[in-house]
């Protein structure tokens, strides 16, 4: 099955992506002691396509992909398969066109569906044995959790984000609305100091992902974080290609029934 995936009917997508939506990522081949991994690790970007489209139609049949996001859709999945492309996205755009569903139903569908890290024989053995499969981790904020939390612990809050357990892919919603907050008496500008911890943290490992949203044009956020910080996020992630345009889906009735968790628990790399 796996060997024919890329050329497979939409029935038979639909047969492969069942367990992986239940959460099981190894199956037992029939009349054998066989198992095999599930996730799919190939470039193949049309066919990453196909099975984003088949996920959405079983996990999120609410969740439309047409030609004003289609474009964005395929720069993301650009990002994974191209090693030259940056590391992330912002999307921007009027209220309501599913900026925020966009990013969070993509990110589901990379931690579910695809793999992350090398698989081999010796791997599949460890998954099997107990040990924690390595996965692709998500950390996603809202500005309100955003500008408690630094309220609450100040600059430690971003010392936690860039030197704590390794997030892969970290997604800020509404940039624009992580305002200045006071920690006992010191004023902090939340999104610029988040870019900068996420920037050095990157010197690191560069294969860190970043995205964001935000109903601002690119003037009045960049004026909001500062120049050194709009630079900055501009070297981890793309802006033109986040463009998002179309009628605002929650007044057609097409947003999310059921939107997606990530959990903060991080997985050992095997």
């Amino acid at each position: 099955m796996l060997s024919t995936l890329t050329t497979a009917t939409p029935q038979a997508l639909e047969w492969y992506l069942q367990p992986l939506i239940k959460g099981h990522r190894l199956v037992k081949v029939e009349n054998s002691n066989e198992k095999i991994y599930l996730p799919y690790g190939g470039n193949n970007g049309e066919f990453i396509l196909r099975l984003f489209r088949q996920f959405l139609k079983m996990k999120y049949p609410e969740f439309t992909i047409d030609q004003t996001n289609l474009p964005v859709i395929k720069h993301l999945i650009k990002i994974i398969t191209d090693p030259k492309e940056k590391k992330g996205l912002i999307l921007h755009g009027a209220v309501g066109i599913g900026k925020t569903a966009l990013i969070l139903v993509w990110l589901d569908f990379r931690q579910t569906v695809l793999s992350y890290g090398e698989v081999n024989q010796r791997s599949i053995d460890q998954i099997e044995a107990g040990w924690s499969e390595e996965k692709l981790t998500v950390d996603t904020y809202a500005p309100t959790e955003l500008v408690s939390r630094v309220a609450k612990d100040g600059y430690s809050f971003f010392d936690e984000l860039g030197h704590g357990p390794r997030t892969i892919a970290l997604f800020i919603d509404d940039m624009g609305l992580a305002t200045t907050v006071t920690h006992f008496g010191t004023q902090i500008n939340v999104i610029e100091q988040l870019i900068y911890s996420r920037y050095e943290t990157k010197k690191f490992n560069p294969n860190l992902e970043f995205y964001g949203t935000t109903n601002l044009t690119w003037q009045p956020l960049r004026s909001l974080m500062g120049d050194r910080a709009w630079s900055r996020l501009m070297e981890m992630a793309n802006w033109n290609e986040g463009l998002l345009t179309g009628e605002d889906r929650r007044e057609k009735a097409g947003h999310l029934k059921q939107w997606p968790k990530f959990s903060r628990k991080r997985n050992l790399s095997i």
